[in-house]
């Protein structure tokens, strides 16, 4: 798995802008855009001024792979609201050549939001099933009936599940049996 970091303005216009992603006081994954002086709680993801993201791109065996990204952690280190934004794709796409509008053209799913309270505890966050080989995942977006609280989290865990692809020797087994049933239908009808 590899992970880098962009956000994108506040008005949600405009393309990705790449971002610093760091593991802040050893306390999970944090994003600090351009805008930002990396201090607390600036150096979490976060939808104070620009909108930070964290993008997961899966690797089997070196190659990009399809995944089950089951859910995540987040932590507010601090009281703050602990709402999420997520897309899961299929994508090869530079995001930094994109924009939110870009993102289905790219290969990315729906956006999918999950809110939660303010609080100071973390929270797992059920990604609701998908597959997909990049996770694109941010503080809450405004719109889709968000509230007016600022989110701020560092990501503690990832769980994912890899996708079960069938091995050639399965499609050459399921081969055999379709045509012993075409024998056996055959001899029936003789």
């Amino acid at each position: 798995m590899v992970a880098t970091s962009f956000s994108l303005a506040g008005n949600l216009a405009g393309n990705f802008a790449t971002a610093q992603l760091d593991q802040y006081n050893s306390l999970g994954l944090g994003v600090c855009d351009r805008f930002e002086t990396c201090s607390n709680p600036e150096h979490q993801v976060d939808n104070h001024g620009y909108d930070d993201f964290v993008l997961f791109k899966f690797y089997v065996s070196g190659v990009l792979t399809a995944v089950d990204p089951a859910s995540i952690v987040i932590n507010p280190y601090g009281t703050y609201d602990r709402d999420v934004t997520y897309y899961i794709g299929n994508s090869t796409t530079n995001l930094s050549t994109i924009g939110l509008a870009g993102l289905s053209s790219a290969g990315f799913g729906s956006r999918n939001d999950d809110d939660s309270t303010v609080s100071g505890n973390s929270r797992s966050v059920s990604l609701g099933g998908g597959n997909g080989n990049e996770l694109l995942f941010g503080a809450r977006l405004s719109g889709n009936h968000a509230d007016d609280h600022l989110d701020y989290f560092k990501i503690e865990s990832l769980t994912i599940s890899t996708v079960a692809t069938p091995e050639p020797a399965t499609f050459g087994l399921a081969g055999i049996a379709l045509l012993g049933l075409g024998l056996i239908r055959n001899r029936r009808k003789s």
